[in-house]
């Protein structure tokens, strides 16, 4: 397993810690109160360590075996994809 450097994991996780806090922010502006905790775990950093681990060892391995066949925005388009498809199937079982 490639090892990622810890500044590697800190740069992936500020992007999921600021996506919580703008999803967070729009649960409250929409009015909804109540027990917001385990969002806030993910604003600290709390937890989502493991996703942003993860995704940035994923993005360097790539990046490493790739011989650049491919680039970094083919790769974030695909991981996009992947991401818009777990999410829709996550709301998707709810609503059925």
């Amino acid at each position: 397993m490639h090892a990622t450097k810890t500044t590697a994991v800190a740069r992936a996780s500020r992007p999921w810690q600021t996506c919580t806090l703008h999803v967070r922010g729009k649960i409250r502006a929409h009015g909804v109160r109540g027990d917001l905790r385990r969002l806030d775990d993910y604003v600290r950093g709390q937890r989502g360590a493991g996703y942003a681990r993860f995704l940035a060892d994923f993005a360097a391995h790539v990046r490493d075996v790739s011989g650049g066949a491919v680039t970094a925005e083919q790769l974030t388009i695909e991981l996009h994809e992947m991401t818009a498809t777990i999410v829709q199937q996550a709301y998707a079982s709810d609503a059925a």
